[in-house]
């Protein structure tokens, strides 16, 4: 009885983060192609340029196209954690994220994304917010209530 409940109220519980994320989404659906500047989730300052694309069915992807120094220390240039082909592979131009798809109220689900600093894929799940300025791009194994999330903050097209 006791692991009925556990899981009924795990079930509320991605049912009311679910509802949340529907009401942070803008009304309108625009897109999420585009430059975007990534906000390290530990400190809080700028990590990287990506550029998110859609490819010709209909899915979007994001690229690293430029890394930040944080502070004095030198970002790191190649993927030494990530496994098979990525192993050792340039960041920069690297995909770390694929299949995305577009759903109602600026959400794109049903992709992966990759971490270069741990080399691990997740699930992906990422919400457009600030009627597409900011893009809140969300990690996870299994359940979308455990992992990690970025903000992203679209660039002006000045800074490109």
């Amino acid at each position: 009885m006791e692991k009925l409940i556990s899981v009924f109220g795990l079930w509320i519980a991605l049912f009311a983060l679910s509802g949340l994320q529907i009401a942070n989404a803008t009304d309108n659906n625009p897109s999420v192609v585009g430059k975007w500047e990534s906000i390290d989730d530990e400190t809080g300052k700028p990590r990287a340029w990506l550029e998110i694309t859609e490819n010709s069915q209909g899915y979007a992807e994001a690229r690293f196209i430029k890394i930040l120094k944080i502070g004095d220390k030198e970002p790191k240039m190649l993927c030494d954690k990530c496994q098979g082909d990525l192993h050792n592979q340039p960041i920069v131009g690297l995909r770390i994220m694929w299949g995305m798809r577009s759903h109602n109220n600026g959400q794109w689900r049903g992709g992966s994304i990759l971490d270069p600093r741990t080399g691990h894929i997740y699930e992906c799940l990422m919400i457009l917010k600030d009627n597409g300025q900011v893009l809140d791009v969300h990690g996870y194994f299994a359940i979308p209530l455990v992992g990690r999330t970025q903000t992203w903050h679209r660039l002006a097209e000045t800074a490109q």
